[in-house]
């Protein structure tokens, strides 16, 4: 497994690692963990998004929503939260082609973290309309 994650790290030879990421997926059990790891260490130290070639975090990111794994929700939420030059160092156009359809498939249930970031003004307003349209439907959702 370690092989894999560090084939998908840098992007040093500009290619889609397609085979390394469906051999991931086909280990999923396995690599779950480790995909919660790489989220949690940029969590803890965002900054290692400055390096534009490290990919790892974005296809883990994409992995863990894909397989619909609830514990990257939090961290998601946290990262998110942050201010919005950090955030689009991070995600860059993820954000917003994808953060609400991650946001969605990692719901957790847990609400009160969707109105903290919507409610965090230091957030980005993309983030926090991405929280804002999970929250409804949640609520849209709960209502049927």
């Amino acid at each position: 497994m370690q092989h894999l994650l560090d084939s998908i790290k840098y992007n040093k030879d500009r290619r889609f690692p397609r085979e390394e990421l469906e051999e991931i997926i086909s280990r999923k059990e396995e690599a779950i963990p480790h995909l919660l790891e790489i989220m949690r260490e940029l969590q803890a130290h965002p900054q290692l998004a400055e390096d534009p070639a490290r990919l790892d975090f974005m296809y883990s990111a994409y992995l863990l929503s894909q397989l619909r794994v609830t514990a990257l929700f939090p961290i998601l939420v946290e990262l998110f939260s942050l201010p919005e030059e950090l955030l689009d160092m991070i995600f860059n156009d993820i954000l917003t082609d994808a953060g609400g359809r991650m946001l969605g498939s990692v719901y957790d249930g847990d609400l009160s973290l969707l109105k903290r970031l919507i409610e965090n003004g230091e957030a980005s307003e993309y983030a926090r309309g991405k929280g804002f349209g999970r929250l409804l439907s949640s609520y849209m959702r709960a209502k049927s």
